[in-house]
């Protein structure tokens, strides 16, 4: 029954049938955000999910232990994700300017991201605004998404770069 708590408590959350929850997730719809989770999503225990503008997760996507997804203008996650733990997805972060205002008075500057279907986002990968992974894309553990990367790759790295294209054979 906790979604139903949820979904009473955030009229802009949408959740599809067999949604799960792990334990300790904490979920946060603010302002006018908008929430959707497509069915069969599974959302690991101490997972963030924060909408405070448009948060799209597909059906049959798998969000791993701990990660953090913020999105303040819009994040779209793809059907059948695979998100492993620790991975962080934001779609904002502060302007930083050389005055002696403090960082947290300057502002943040937003830019949305897309996550593509079947894209596979190892172990602690970092996803920053602006960009978009291709669907069937593997991006490997600790990479930092800086730039968009092509569907159908294996990337890996800080920034995140190709190192290979997948095909239908086994590696």
């Amino acid at each position: 029954m906790v979604l139903g708590w949820y979904k009473c408590l955030f009229s802009g959350l949408e959740v599809g049938k067999s949604v799960s929850f792990g334990r300790g997730v904490y979920v946060n719809v603010e302002n006018r955000g908008r929430l959707k989770i497509g069915a069969g999503t599974k959302i690991l225990a101490g997972a963030e999910i924060i909408a405070g503008g448009k948060l799209l997760i597909g059906a049959n996507a798998h969000i791993g232990r701990g990660a953090v997804i913020v999105a303040h203008e819009q994040v779209r996650i793809g059907d059948n994700a695979l998100i492993a733990e620790f991975v962080t997805i934001r779609d904002q972060d502060h302007v930083i300017v050389g005055s002696a205002e403090p960082y947290n008075r300057q502002g943040s500057l937003t830019a949305a991201i897309e996550i593509g279907d079947n894209v596979w986002l190892g172990s602690k990968v970092t996803v920053l605004k602006g960009v978009t992974i291709g669907a069937g894309c593997v991006v490997g553990a600790n990479a930092v998404v800086v730039h968009d990367l092509p569907p159908r790759s294996v990337c890996v790295g800080a920034p995140a770069r190709p190192i290979r294209a997948l095909n239908d054979t086994p590696a």
